[in-house]
């Protein structure tokens, strides 16, 4: 296991992640429709060819939603700690050994 350890969010860390697959996108990754492949599936699978190629990150979409949660993440943690008392380490990225 190789762990980068950028902070999350940061230009590093998103050019170290860049034309990965990640877990929140695995949903684009096994989509299809009765006729073939969906369009999330293609679109997501051009995004890793163009990062992989290019080395650098492509823009994400992010709404209000997730903004609220990138805004709120500290509290959900420390909320976390103190109820669970065990103490969350924040480290950048994992990279799996084989995938």
């Amino acid at each position: 296991m190789k762990i980068i350890d950028f902070p999350q969010g940061t230009l590093e860390w998103l050019k170290a992640r860049a034309g990965m697959v990640t877990a929140s996108r695995i949903a684009d990754v096994v989509a299809k429709t009765k006729t073939g492949e969906s369009a999330s599936r293609a679109n997501y699978r051009a995004q890793i060819v163009a990062e992989r190629l290019s080395g650098q990150p492509q823009e994400s979409y992010t709404n209000d939603a997730m903004r609220w949660g990138i805004d709120t993440e500290p509290l959900a943690r420390s909320a976390y700690e103190a109820h669970t008392g065990d103490f969350v380490e924040q480290i950048g990225l994992v990279l799996h050994p084989e995938i």
